[in-house]
């Protein structure tokens, strides 16, 4: 088990930047497919600093951070809500999660 699923206490929902990361053919690290924010690259650095010391990562991994319907939801370190449909929508990573599930029951 990864240092950051123990040290995060993760339960589910979005991982990016949590569990998974995407570096692109040419070095370039996002938090995950869907959220296109460069967090560096490992060309210019190893992925290890970028994974423990990027500032946008540490944030996301802090669920206090979220806003709106996110913050206060029940069931938020399970979910979380997706932070590249709150980005693609309110330009905003840590904004509600504008496709919430708990608005289709």
């Amino acid at each position: 088990m990864s240092r950051r699923y123990r040290e995060y206490n993760f339960v589910g929902g979005c991982v990016a930047g949590i569990l998974t990361a995407l570096v692109s053919a040419t070095g370039d690290v996002y938090p995950c497919p869907h959220l296109r924010l460069s967090l560096g690259n490992v060309y210019n650095e190893s992925f290890i600093d970028i994974w423990d010391n990027n500032k946008l990562l540490n944030l996301m991994r802090d669920r206090d951070n979220l806003k709106g319907r996110c913050k206060t939801c029940e069931f938020r370190n399970i979910c979380g809500g997706c932070r590249a449909a709150a980005f693609r929508v309110f330009g905003d990573v840590f904004a509600e999660d504008p496709y919430c599930f708990k608005e289709l029951l």
